[in-house]
Formats: structure tokens, C-alpha cells, sequence
């Protein structure tokens, strides 16, 4: 019964540190994305 509490609460402890991941997976894909259209706006100009 206890080890079922303890699962139960360690979840929602791990869900904002995978969100965290995505975010940081997802702000540095934007980033680069970013970054090369810009270069290539930059080499068209």
C-alpha cells in the first residue's frame, strides 16, 4: 500500500522535469531553425 503512495507521488514529480526536457529539446530546435533562416536571409540580401 505505501509503495503504491510513493509511486503515486514520485509521477507528478517527474512530469515538470520531462516537460522541462521538451521545452529545452523544443526551444533549441526552434533556435536553430531560426538561425538558418536567418543565415539565409542574410546570404539572399
Amino acid at each position: 500500500m505505501r509503495e503504491e503512495d510513493d509511486a503515486a507521488r514520485a509521477k507528478p514529480a517527474r512530469l515538470p522535469a520531462f516537460g522541462a526536457l521538451v521545452m529545452v529539446a523544443y526551444g533549441s530546435t526552434v533556435k536553430a531553425a531560426v538561425d538558418g533562416i536567418w543565415s539565409a536571409i542574410s546570404a539572399a540580401l
